[in-house]
């Protein structure tokens, strides 16, 4: 994530931030950008636990409106173990991203916990199948042990 984009996320969720604050949980769970985004590698993460489920659609909108140059976003759900493992945040995060990618070449992939916006599919470097980073590491063994060999 550049710094750009960074500041774009705080500057975009600081309306969600501040409407956090009147959640009946805030006391103990508060809800800010200080706390709820980080990056993984260069990919942006919003975590949106301890939020309302209106709240996290109000922060996926935010987010999607930001203009980011990352090619990927990943927003933090949880997996609904305390509503009965179906999470109704991840449900009404899907829902809104898959209708922002709808006409787009944006991709939506639901992981346990997380959902993933892909805004560009050709920069995804996570989004590479496990098997094409085994079969590079494979060649890459290769290419050691008959160096290896030849000293």
């Amino acid at each position: 994530m550049t710094t750009d984009d960074h500041q774009r996320l705080v500057a975009a969720l600081e309306p969600v931030e501040r409407a956090a604050r009147g959640l009946a949980w805030a006391d103990q769970r508060p809800w800010a950008t200080a706390t709820h985004l980080w990056q993984e590698g260069r990919t942006p993460v919003v975590d949106l636990h301890d939020l309302s489920v209106a709240l996290g659609v109000s922060a996926c909108r935010a987010v999607l409106a930001a203009g980011l140059d990352a090619p990927v976003v990943i927003f933090v759900t949880g997996r609904g173990r305390r509503s009965g493992g179906v999470s109704p945040l991840s449900r009404a995060v899907l829902g809104v991203l898959d209708a922002a990618a709808e006409g787009t070449s944006w991709r939506v992939v639901s992981l346990p916990g997380r959902v993933k916006l892909v805004f560009d599919p050709a920069r995804d470097v996570v989004g590479v199948p496990w098997v094409v980073w085994l079969l590079l590491a494979l060649v890459a063994a290769g290419v050691a042990a008959a160096v290896w060999e030849a000293l």
